[in-house]
């Protein structure tokens, strides 16, 4: 189990590669891991920089079937025909769970190693 040095380390970590990649424009950035991680603490705290470079943030991923919920088919649909910069919260990486294939334009940060438990 980390210390809470160790924690506040990999969250620190964690905070300059999502700016990094905020910066860099990337079309989509996909948060992922376990709940009590820092997912939302982490967009909460960089909000300003989300707002300035235009991107939007879904944080209440519904999973299973369903017209509005998110699946493997309208995952990827939902990506093909996104109208702006895009943030997700998700619980597990969606190309792995789902087997696809993830797009160039598509950044995804695993947070599954800081826990705030």
């Amino acid at each position: 189990m980390t210390n809470h040095i160790e924690r506040f380390e990999n969250y620190l970590s964690t905070k300059e590669d999502f700016e990094h990649n905020i910066i860099q424009q990337k079309q989509v950035i996909i948060l992922h891991g376990n709940g009590c991680n820092g997912k939302s603490y982490l967009t909460n705290q960089c909000i300003k920089l989300i707002k300035q470079n235009n991107y939007s943030v879904i944080q209440d991923v519904q999973y299973g079937k369903g017209v509005n919920r998110l699946n493997a088919t309208n995952f990827e649909r939902k990506l093909n025909n996104l109208p702006k910069k895009t943030i997700f919260h998700f619980l597990f990486d969606p190309f792995i769970e789902w087997n696809l294939e993830k797009p160039e334009n598509v950044y995804v940060l695993d947070m599954n190693h800081i826990s705030f438990r």
